[in-house]
């Protein structure tokens, strides 16, 4: 600027050069600040009353994020707001101003948080104090967790704030608002956080366990995240139950075992505390020492057989024990190690057969194969194992080697589960015509007994048997003709999972109403009722997750009292059975409107929808709540080297990660919710594109895309609890 010119402004009085101010940017008037002390003197204040009023106070929020304490006391002098808050929305503007205030450089990365927030994260005591003093809110909810500033403090272990604005005495650290929204404030610490932040935290909050039935515990994060210090910390507390299992029914010791072969030390911490329940089972009856067996870890097996009260004999819902694990997956030293343990019971349920050796391998190629591979282990008696088929099952195989026929009395049938379980053992052993009389056995028990086998055993047979097999084919064509000749096909259809009812369907095209083999056999023209065994409690999630099941026979079937199922009998009461038709009949009465029928008719800005989306991203990736176990193999980009999938990039054309959608968040690239909710789904296409259905990645996806598409739904419903306000 020419120098006649400055001294011309410089002489000017002070009411003049703030009319001039009104006329120039903030980019000419910051010029003007640096030429000399009587301008700045003049026109810094009104540049910052100007910010204030005109830029959403953007000035403290940047002096705050940068730690310069001098910008913060000037912009709180001349009126800024301590609690204005950089929101995300499609046109990146805070309401009611023109233009994008955040488009320069020097504001570009500012958080999308308020001033007091932005000094949490980075631990600025100082600015943090005179913004609180200001008035700038220490218990915000209105953004979600990452706009919180106790919540910010945790998450980067700055134990001096969290002191700081826990003492302000503006914000509850034993608000109900945390666990009503299913976070625990300690679990924010555990990925992190110094030990010291974990001790503050458990002298503070009076429950730090506390948690929904759908979360994973502070305990199994820390164990899960190798934090080996923060797991000794949280043991040595009164206030943590360290056999506290997570969703899945899986305690901090099963979780230390089976990450043993990452993390060698941690259940030796947990055994350290004395209180650890080392035979907890998991949902599926698991125990710790099943899981190391059956993951093969020879080491952990021998440490477990090694404590004192393990039990290695225990075994899971499908009574399946840790040696037949081992064998399952091929784990030959594991095996030879549990069998030379005192503690192992092998004999315990065990009932011998004695077969002549040339004999049982003239009637099993199984066997033939099995000795030729043995031929020169020269022993008196062979000793050979099947842990998985029962004694009347091998009973009855026995008693086909010798007589050919599977029933010895027509007037003791077996029942269909021995039959399934003799099909299989026939199959597994190669034992000639013993499957072809298997079903023959079936058929005759079907003919005695007027019943078809139930629900599960069908999808049972359907997931087991291989597929076009005879005892395959022979169920589908029974459940065929039920399905045309019962009044409940429909109560039926909705019991069976839908990859058993789209093979069904196929072969009902082809069904006739009177088979050839019922005609030969002369079975009387009538319906068969499915009638389906009530299964409660643990025994429900113990059974192949079924579906929705037949609840009660149709009451004609009831009045004739000559059909019945495979497993329960039908009920003799049959005005209870007329009752329940004639109630399903009824008419339903009219519901009252519900909330969610009552967000219908609401819509939400486009920011609120974003802090929603950002929201739910950082409950995804921070630990805290059930997604912990969800979002792993989907956090960060695929590597095709190393992750051993070198042609993942030839089948799927665009990668996508959550790591890249929190960058693009970061970034404020997503216009709309809907550009978020297709990144996210982009990830479950890729997986579907690559893995096939029953691969583990597969059915992660599965799950991912379940737990996602359920949080997402609820969008409309956490704007609303958050205080979110309307669209125009």
């Amino acid at each position: 600027m020419p120098a006649a010119l400055r001294v011309r402004l410089v002489d000017l009085p002070d009411d003049i050069l703030l009319l001039l101010a009104e006329l120039l940017s903030d980019t000419t008037i910051n010029r003007l600040l640096q030429t000399c002390r009587r301008l700045r003197d003049a026109l810094e204040h009104a540049l910052y009353v100007r910010n204030a009023r005109e830029r959403n106070s953007s000035a403290l929020q940047w002096a705050a994020y940068c730690g310069v304490m001098g910008s913060v006391k000037k912009a709180l002098a001349a009126g800024a707001d301590p609690n204005a808050t950089r929101r995300r929305s499609g046109n990146l503007r805070p309401d009611n101003f023109a233009f994008d205030i955040y488009s320069s450089s020097i504001l570009r990365n500012l958080p999308f948080s308020a001033s007091l927030a932005a000094a949490a994260a980075t631990g600025r005591l100082v600015i943090a104090s005179v913004l609180i003093e200001a008035g700038a809110l220490v218990d915000v909810r209105a953004h979600g967790f990452d706009s919180m500033p106790l919540v910010v403090a945790i998450q980067n272990g700055h134990l001096d704030m969290i002191k700081l604005l826990v003492a302000s005495g503006k914000i509850d650290i034993n608000s109900r608002f945390f666990l009503q929204r299913d976070c625990n404030l300690l679990n924010f610490a555990i990925p992190q956080a110094s030990v010291e932040v974990v001790r503050y935290l458990l002298a503070t909050i009076k429950r730090p366990d506390a948690g929904p039935d759908d979360w994973t515990t502070p305990l199994i994060s820390a164990i899960r995240s190798n934090r080996v210090s923060v797991v000794r910390t949280l043991v040595e507390s009164a206030k943590i139950d360290i056999n506290k299992p997570d969703a899945d029914g899986r305690t901090p010791f099963i979780w230390a075992v089976r990450l043993a072969t990452k993390y060698p030390t941690m259940a030796q911490l947990l055994l350290d505390s004395e209180e650890v329940d080392v035979n907890a089972v998991d949902r599926t009856g698991r125990t710790a020492l099943s899981w190391a067996a059956g993951l093969g870890n020879e080491s952990m097996v021998q440490f477990l057989l090694e404590t004192l009260d393990v039990d290695p004999n225990l075994a899971d819902a499908q009574g399946t024990p840790p040696i037949t694990h081992a064998l399952k997956v091929g784990e030959i030293s594991v095996v030879k190690l549990l069998m030379a343990s005192d503690k192992v019971r092998t004999d315990a349920n065990e009932q011998p057969f004695g077969l002549q050796k040339d004999f049982l391998c003239y009637r099993s190629a199984y066997y033939r194969k099995y000795f030729e591979e043995h031929k020169d282990e020269e022993k008196l008696e062979h000793i050979v194992k099947l842990p998985d088929t029962s004694v009347q099952v091998f009973g009855l195989a026995q008693h086909f080697l010798f007589t050919g026929d599977v029933i010895a009395d027509l007037r003791v049938t077996p029942s269909y589960e021995a039959l399934v379980n003799l099909w299989n053992l026939g199959y597994k052993l190669e034992i000639e015509g013993l499957c072809d009389r298997a079903l023959d056995a079936m058929t005759e028990c079907r003919k005695i007994t007027s019943r078809i086998p139930s629900t599960p055993l069908l999808v049972q047979v359907w997931k087991e048997a291989p597929e076009g097999s005879a005892i395959r084919q022979l169920l589908l064509s029974w459940t065929a003709e039920y399905m045309r000749s019962s009044a409940a096909r429909a109560e039926f259809a909705k019991s069976l999972p839908q990859e058993v009812l789209s093979e069904l369907v196929v072969a009902m095209s082809s069904f006739e109403r009177n088979t050839l083999g019922d005609r030969s056999h002369g079975i009387a023209s009538r319906k068969n009722v499915h009638y389906l065994e009530a299964v409660d409690g643990e025994d429900a999630l113990a059974s192949s997750k079924r579906s929705r099941r037949v609840s009660a026979v149709p009451a004609q079937a009831a009045a004739a009292g000559t059909v019945r199922a495979d497993s329960a009998p039908v009920p003799k009461n049959k005005g209870a059975a007329t009752a329940t038709a004639t109630a399903a009949a009824a008419p339903k009465a009219q519901k009252r409107r519900s909330a969610s029928a009552y967000l219908e008719g609401r819509t939400f800005s486009t920011a609120s929808k974003l802090d929603f989306c950002a929201d739910l991203l950082t409950r995804m990736l921070s630990g805290p709540g059930f997604w912990t176990r969800l979002v792993g193999p989907f956090r960060d980009p695929v590597e095709p080297a190393e992750d051993g999938v070198p042609d993942y990039l030839d089948k799927v054309k665009r990668p996508m990660d959550l790591m890249t959608i929190k960058g693009k968040m970061d970034r404020r690239a997503y216009r709309d919710d809907d550009e978020f909710a297709a990144d996210v789904r982009q990830i479950f296409d890729n997986c579907f594109t690559y893995w096939k259905p029953g691969q583990p990645m597969y059915e992660a996806g599965e799950r991912l895309q379940r737990t996602f598409e359920d949080k997402y739904s609820h969008m409309n419903k956490w704007i609303a609890k958050m205080g979110g306000e309307e669209g125009e």
